[in-house]
């Protein structure tokens, strides 16, 4: 049986299916941290786990949780498929959510040269 092969690391195609992944390991934190239960979106509370934006999710009960994001590093990264691909394997071992991440404020998203140009 030939194994399929994995994209290069510089493809679209890998970074598709990395941040893909990336949103599965963001709320694999915010349900082991039970954000849901505070959460004001009612589909998260009723579904007992992360169903809205889990980025704004855990930017916004980073602070309370930082000292503990080392410690759920393990459960969650139990979590890992089993036929997980490359992309996917990286995304879940990177360590998106440790107390680094938790505690640096969100990055802004640079502006464009149009944008720069516009407002000149």
């Amino acid at each position: 049986m030939q194994k399929r092969s994995e994209p290069d690391p510089k493809s679209q195609k890998y970074r598709d299916r990395f941040f893909a992944a990336q949103e599965l390991v963001v709320r694999a934190y915010c349900d082991f941290f039970e954000f849901w239960r505070s959460c004001s979106y009612r589909p998260c509370r009723r579904a007992r786990g992360c169903r809205g934006d889990e980025i704004d999710c855990i930017v916004a009960r980073r602070g309370g949780e930082a000292h503990r994001f080392d410690a759920a590093r393990a459960p969650v990264r139990a979590h890992i498929p089993k036929d997980a691909g490359v992309p996917e394997r990286h995304a879940w071992m990177s360590d998106c959510c440790t107390v680094t991440w938790a505690k640096s404020p969100r990055a802004k998203s640079p502006r464009t040269k149009a944008q720069r140009k516009a407002t000149s």
